[in-house]
């Protein structure tokens, strides 16, 4: 920039803004590229996150999305990239790059963000944790003796098949289960996954199947009854 000096280093041989070299202004304009130390309450359990009242996956693409959508600039036509730098106990770092234009000029800004984590448990562990539950699938032998293995078999078709679902909805896991005296007892928190799931065990097990209800409460904000359902099934 011919005939120019920066008032503030002196410099003419670089790109000017404002009056200024453009590394001065940018030094002088912390704002141009505001990344601040965000913390986020992490399940124990999970590891998933709370972000905007939903609990998303801990995974650092999934952090780095919440990063970025925390970080402003006043540069034009801005790009902004995020990528996990450090993990440790006391948290994680995260390097935040943005570029885009000051004038007609080019320039790139990085900043550090520390993520730091507070213990928590997110609702769906909670509840798995507890005695919560919709559906309890009794898996029971179809004939005077029990095949355990058979039985077995039924309730690794059932875990495969909740999996499956639980990226839409966490809730399609199976919470627990437990042996008992003459079979399985197979826990699930969505009755809607429980259904599916038993409709796809009865294509390859043939089972027989009855269905119950029992009353457990009533919805205080709907004024609608609460159930919990059962599935007897004979394998």
């Amino acid at each position: 920039m011919k005939g120019k000096f920066c008032p503030k280093c002196g410099a003419t041989n670089k790109p000017f803004y404002r009056g200024f070299c453009i590394d001065c202004y940018i030094k002088d304009h912390p704002k141009l590229l505001q990344a601040d130390d965000i913390t986020l309450k992490r399940c124990q359990k999970c590891l998933r996150v709370l972000s905007r009242g939903e609990w998303v996956s801990g995974s650092p693409e999934s952090v780095g999305k919440i990063v970025a959508s925390k970080v402003k600039t006043q540069l034009k036509e801005p790009k902004v990239s995020v990528r996990l730098l450090e993990s440790g106990t006391k948290g994680d770092i995260y390097e935040v790059a943005a570029t885009g234009r000051l004038g007609s000029e080019p320039v790139a800004l990085t900043r550090e963000v520390k993520v730091s984590y507070q213990k928590g448990i997110c609702d769906v562990c909670s509840r798995k944790s507890g005695n919560y539950y919709e559906v309890l699938v009794q898996l029971r032998p179809a004939g005077e003796e029990a095949d355990l293995g058979r039985m077995k078999s039924v309730l690794v078709f059932l875990r495969n098949e909740s999996r499956s679902l639980t990226k839409k909805d966490r809730n399609a896991e199976v919470f627990r289960y437990s042996f008992v005296k003459d079979g399985i007892d197979v826990f699930f928190g969505s009755l809607r996954v429980a259904k599916i799931a038993l409709q796809h065990m009865q294509a390859t097990y043939h089972p027989k199947v009855k269905e119950s209800y029992t009353l457990t409460g009533v919805d205080h904000a709907s004024g609608k009854r609460r159930y919990r359902v059962t599935f007897s099934v004979r394998v």
